[in-house]
């Protein structure tokens, strides 16, 4: 993590930063002025928390209908957040992460009935999956609230919560309840979860090949498989001076806390 920000610092001082991630902002509308990037890996002065999570509330929404055929409505709510110094990538990796288990959680808990219609996995074909189809399910709230040093995400959904004897094992690497992804085609696809363009797939040589001169296909990103969203989330929080929390009630619902500091105040929030 911190070489992979002295990296970026430096490109951002030579001009080269966008070229990091290739792809990622090609031929998607996005709400963000180029100075905002999300996929920022160096660090943004003036980050505004409110617009990434609204991005990745935007980019979980897309992979939800992919997979299911539908998606649970997340609403972003602003009170009044003020802009502070942070790395925009790690924090669109952390909230998307915490949204992906939100969503299928809510999905898999509500939406039965749906996933019977739909069927499940989802085919790439989504032109069946429209914002009326998941209405009725629960919504996912992410309640983003700060000052000038620090800011909170607080991820609220009603997916059933996890049981008791489970919460100390969420936080263990390659641990999961889905079905596990052994081996992504794309590595990219895990490191960039966001990259609206991989979310569809695609063919060609040069991005997925098995090392045999044969094309295959790059995977989208995982919705959930890997066992390795939720501790790598805690532990980039920490790294930048923050934490992420989980308060769970079983049979309702989880809320998850994401706690960071303003870089370069030098201090760092308790682990609570």
């Amino acid at each position: 993590l911190s070489t992979n920000m002295l990296m970026s610092h430096y490109l951002q001082i030579t001009g080269g930063l966008e070229q990091l991630i290739p792809g990622s902002l090609d031929g998607v509308d996005l709400d963000f002025e180029p100075t905002h990037n999300p996929y920022r890996s160096s660090i943004d002065p003036t980050c505004n928390v409110p617009r990434i999570a609204r991005h990745a509330a935007d980019v979980v929404s897309q992979m939800s209908r992919l997979r299911y055929g539908f998606a649970p409505k997340i609403r972003v709510l602003d009170r009044g957040t003020e802009a502070i110094p942070f790395v925009p990538l790690y924090l669109l990796y952390i909230i998307s992460e915490l949204l992906k288990n939100s969503v299928r959680a809510t999905v898999e808990l509500h939406g039965s009935d749906l996933l019977e219609r739909f069927g499940r996995p989802r085919a790439k074909d989504s032109s069946l999956a429209t914002d009326d189809v998941g209405k009725d399910l629960p919504s996912i709230d992410i309640m983003v609230s700060g000052d000038e040093n620090a800011c909170c995400c607080r991820i609220s959904d009603e997916g059933g919560g996890i049981p008791r004897d489970r919460l100390s094992q969420v936080w263990s690497y390659l641990y999961t309840t889905a079905p596990p992804i052994e081996v992504p085609v794309s590595r990219q696809s895990v490191d960039t979860p966001a990259d609206l363009r991989r979310l569809f797939g695609s063919t060609s040589v040069e991005a997925g090949t098995t090392g045999l001169g044969v094309s295959m296909p790059i995977c989208g990103s995982p919705l959930a498989g890997l066992g390795c969203g939720l501790p790598l989330s805690r532990l980039y929080a920490r790294h930048l001076g923050g934490s992420v929390e989980l308060q769970s009630m079983p049979r309702f619902g989880t809320d998850t806390y994401v706690y960071i500091n303003k870089l370069g105040s030098g201090d760092r929030l308790p682990y609570l």
